[in-house]
């Protein structure tokens, strides 16, 4: 297994993901997790922020608007093209940061600690994913935030069984072709809570992210208002057992000056 990247995908990815529904649902509950829990997001001195496989750059702009100190990372140069073209665009006067860079190799580029790391839509992308937390945790302030975001195996799992995809279930092989935009490797949320439960971090919340959309037919998803699905999406997105079957999974955590043995869930 090898990691894989993006260069040839960007468009794909801005057309199919970032520029649809499925976008518009996953920044929604992404914003309302860090708001809920982070107390100085919205206001207050700037913070450095740290963001891991920014993509195209949506999350950034919302953060940078806050007024706080963004650090892009990303490995594809196509991706970070056309992230910063996204930023200047929204925000002229920024002062974000662009480190082409893989996570695997960012230590060559920065040694510095943030207030808050990202990084999402990655570690379903490495071949060794599991160590990942390691490398994200070092560049934690203490008291810092993780906001982790990673392909859910359950989710996938569950939507070729409402499909009918016995095939794909019985084989494993949930991904499409070498270019496609469904990840190589998607993983199980209690394989993953297993690697934070090794790292020196607290659970804050759990989220499931396209807990409805994903399961709506094409026709219902057309019928229904955005409004009404992210409503939805935002009710469901952290309730068990709702929660574990969505596309994605979001954890928030923060960091402690010592290992902490539980991991707690926020499941209202």
């Amino acid at each position: 297994m090898t990691d894989h990247y993006f260069d040839e995908r960007a468009v794909r990815f801005a057309n199919n993901i970032y520029g649809t529904a499925k976008g518009e649902i996953r920044l929604a509950i992404l914003w309302r997790d860090l708001q809920q829990h982070i107390p100085w997001l919205a206001g207050g001195e700037p913070k450095k922020i740290l963001d891991v496989g920014a993509g195209l750059g949506h999350l950034a702009i919302k953060l940078a608007e806050q007024g706080h100190q963004i650090t892009c990372v990303e490995p594809s140069s196509e991706m970070m093209q056309q992230a910063q073209k996204n930023i200047v665009k929204a925000i002229p006067d920024n002062t974000v940061r662009f480190i082409e860079s893989a996570l695997q190799n960012l230590s060559d580029h920065i040694d510095e600690k943030f207030d808050l790391v990202i990084c999402h839509a990655v570690l379903e992308w490495l071949a060794k994913p599991e160590l990942a937390i390691a490398s994200l945790t070092q560049w934690l302030k203490t008291e810092a935030y993780l906001s982790l975001m990673v392909y859910n195996l359950n989710g996938i799992v569950m939507r070729n069984l409402v499909r009918g995809n016995f095939r794909k279930i019985k084989t494993g092989e949930f991904y499409g072709d070498q270019r496609g935009l469904t990840p190589a490797h998607p993983l199980s949320p209690e394989m993953v809570e297993t690697w934070l439960a090794d790292a020196p971090l607290r659970v804050i919340q759990q989220s499931g992210i396209r807990v409805v959309y994903d399961y709506l037919t094409r026709a219902l998803a057309n019928e229904r208002s955005i409004e009404d699905i992210i409503e939805m999406e935002m009710q469901f997105s952290v309730q068990a057992p709702y929660n574990r079957l969505g596309r994605y999974t979001h954890w928030l955590c923060q960091a402690q000056t010592e290992k902490s043995s539980v991991i707690r869930h926020n499941m209202a």
